[in-house]
């Protein structure tokens, strides 16, 4: 998705981009993009399997929930 900043703003500090990874499981993803009068923001999530050993289920939560925090993250604009 991409926000729109207001007129005259600028982002100034941007997350850190995320790779979560669980080899067999989930690839989650997020990269964080500033353009002029805008920031990007790209998530993605792929599951690897279509099935999974139910042994790997906390390992398949906690991924899913550091992807989840991305939308936690802050990015900070500021008018120059």
């Amino acid at each position: 998705f991409v926000l729109q900043l207001p007129p005259g703003f600028a982002a100034t500090e941007l997350p850190p981009n995320v790779r979560v990874e669980m080899e067999g499981a989930v690839v989650a993803t997020a990269e964080f993009t500033a353009s002029p009068g805008s920031v990007t923001v790209k998530r993605r999530l792929t599951l690897t399997a279509g099935r999974f050993d139910q042994g790997l289920h906390p390992r398949i939560r906690d991924a899913f929930r550091a992807f989840a925090s991305v939308r936690e993250r802050v990015i900070t604009v500021e008018q120059p």
